[in-house]
């Protein structure tokens, strides 16, 4: 499961790597409704998320028991906000920073035209080896 706020980069996943992808868009009204139940049906317990601020909460929070959540940015330049104490207790629920370069070393090389850095971990992390 990817969520991209461009129409343009939802194509472009669903193109590389099939209909079945589940491409979720963060503009749509339903985004946090349509996560949680994506979520749940996917049982998705591992989340790479580099945007922060609010956006980190309504993924979180839509995540099942025994999830963890890895930041490894913060393009939003904004603090974490509206992530229960309890909803990460109760739930067992873990957010962990992150360092890519402690993961993989990735040549910006490797990005190809249209892609943002963070397009090309989502893409690594889909690409069938």
């Amino acid at each position: 499961m990817c969520i991209r706020d461009r129409a343009q980069y939802i194509r472009d996943l669903k193109q590389e790597f099939g209909q079945d992808l589940e491409v979720l868009d963060l503009n749509d009204p339903q985004f946090a409704e349509k996560l949680a139940q994506v979520s749940k049906q996917k049982n998705a317990t591992c989340c790479f998320e580099a945007i922060g601020g609010e956006i980190t909460s309504v993924i979180v929070k839509a995540m099942p028991q025994n999830s963890i959540c890895y930041m490894y940015g913060n393009l939003s330049g904004k603090p974490l906000e509206g992530i229960s104490v309890f909803d990460l207790l109760g739930n067992n629920k873990t957010i962990k920073g992150l360092s890519m370069p402690n993961i993989v070393s990735v040549s910006y090389t490797h990005l190809r035209a249209h892609e943002t850095p963070e397009h090309l971990v989502c893409r690594l992390l889909l690409e069938k080896k």
